[in-house]
Order: structure tokens, then C-alpha cells, then sequence
């Protein structure tokens, strides 16, 4: 099987005395890279979410994303996450949560928003967290705040902006992959600085879990392998689409 290849975007980590990836960082960044490829190839209508808890301990934080993965889990919309906790002096503890939705079949507004009188605005009011949904800072997203990505599954119609999307998407979010804020690597007691959610999408797919959780236990080898073939060959479809969008810019740019 071919050995996949990743690219580390420094544009955003190396600014603004962000300094630079983390020790546990770039392979942070790739498994989520990885995860959100993997994710491409089945979620028809794909959302890129960045929310950030603040006010309370991590603890509560985390106990606040739960539940709202929890909410989206119920309302049977595919969602994976990938969280980093930070400390510092203005903000104090907070906890960074990218966030992948499948909002073809229930929209993700209905949940992902921050109004009171909503589920998400009120239980973060209720928990006494302050809750900011930070918009991607590309016009290429338009006024979204998020980063729609392109379906690269079967029979996809993925365009050069959808593509164009996507990268600008993962160069957003190696943000939350920095050094700076984050606790002591070496301070067992701070906790875990990166979390992620566990992409478990068999057991969504039918109604009958004993029967699901028996399949997945029979067939784990040969789902493994078939699922590594195929993010194998999403990543080199992924990585040929890309460069080809970019050469298009820099001639656009050369040309102009």
C-alpha cells in the first residue's frame, strides 16, 4: 500500500508568536488530516465548525462538549472532533474544538449556533462557559462561519473553489495545534493537551446493534485493511486535486 505523504502549513502556527507546532502537534495535525479525508468520502454535505469553551475549568469543558456531541449524535448527524486545551494569562483556561458535521440530511445551524434560546448558547449560558464560534478569515468561505468542504466520495462533483476550500480549511485549522497556551507536556497532572473523538460510522449504519457490534467483531482485520486501502487512495486522489489547484493559482497569479 502506497505510504501516504502530509504536508505541515506553518502559515498560521508561526504567526503571531504562536510558536510554531507543539511537541505532540504535527502528529496531532495528521491524524486529524487523516480523519477528515477519511470523513470526505462519505459526508455528502461536510461543515468545518471551530467553537471554543472558555470561562470555567477544563473539566467543565469537556463535560460541555460531550454533551453537545451527544445532541448531534441524537439527531443522527455524522460528526468527529478534534479538541486542544490552552491556558493563558487574558483568556485563562479554554479548550479549542474543531469540529467535521454532515449537515446533508439535518442542519447543523440548528445546533452549531450560539443564540440563548438555543441548545447550544443556553447550555453553555446555564454552565456559566462563554461560548465563540470563530468563522474561518478567508473570503474564499464567503460569510460562512464555516468552511463547507468538498463530498469526495463516489460519483462526487468536487470544483477547483471546493478544493480550494479544503486547503485553505486544513492551513485553518493547524491553529489549534500551536505551542503557545498550551500546559507542560511533562506535568502529568494538567491533563491531556489534544483529544479527539473516536470515529465509530459502522455502527450508524443499520438499525440493529447486536447484530452491528457482532459484524464489526467477526470482520475487524478485513474492515481495517479495507478501510486503510481506501484512505490510501483518497489520499492520492487528494493530493494530485490539490496540486493541480494550486499550480491554477499561481499561474492566475503570474498571468495577472
Amino acid at each position: 500500500m502506497p505510504k501516504a505523504t502530509i504536508e505541515y502549513p506553518t502559515s498560521v502556527i508561526n504567526a503571531k508568536n504562536n510558536g510554531g507546532y507543539h511537541p505532540l502537534g504535527k502528529r496531532a495535525y495528521r491524524n486529524a488530516v487523516k480523519l477528515i479525508y477519511d470523513c470526505l468520502l462519505t459526508y455528502r454535505e461536510p461543515r468545518l465548525y471551530h467553537l471554543c469553551f472558555q470561562g470555567q475549568t477544563n473539566k467543565k469543558h469537556k463535560a460541555m462538549l460531550q454533551a453537545l456531541v451527544q445532541k448531534i449524535d441524537r439527531a443522527s448527524i455524522l460528526c468527529e472532533w478534534f479538541s486542544a486545551r490552552e491556558i493563558d494569562s487574558e483568556k485563562g483556561e479554554h479548550l479549542h474544538v474543531f469540529m467535521l458535521i454532515d449537515s446533508s440530511e439535518v442542519r447543523a445551524q440548528s445546533i452549531l449556533n450560539s443564540f440563548e434560546d438555543q441548545f447550544l448558547g443556553r447550555e453553555c449560558l446555564k454552565r456559566g462557559i462563554l461560548l465563540h464560534i470563530n468563522p474561518p478569515r478567508n473570503e474564499i468561505h464567503g460569510n460562512n462561519r464555516y468552511a463547507a468542504l468538498p463530498y469526495l466520495g463516489v460519483g462526487n462533483k468536487a470544483t477547483a473553489t471546493g478544493w480550494a476550500r479544503l486547503n485553505d480549511a486544513l492551513i485553518w485549522l493547524t491553529y489549534i495545534f500551536k505551542a503557545r497556551g498550551k500546559p507542560d507536556v511533562n506535568d502529568k497532572k494538567s491533563g491531556q493537551v489534544f483529544s479527539r473523538s473516536r470515529p465509530n460510522r459502522l455502527a450508524r449504519k443499520g438499525s440493529d446493534s447486536s447484530f452491528e457490534l457482532g459484524a464489526v467483531a467477526k470482520n475487524t482485520v478485513d474492515l481495517s485493511a479495507e478501510r486503510q486501502q481506501v484512505e490510501a487512495e483518497a489520499w492520492g486522489v487528494a493530493e494530485a486535486l490539490i496540486k493541480k489547484v494550486r499550480l491554477a493559482v499561481q499561474s492566475a497569479v503570474v498571468d495577472a
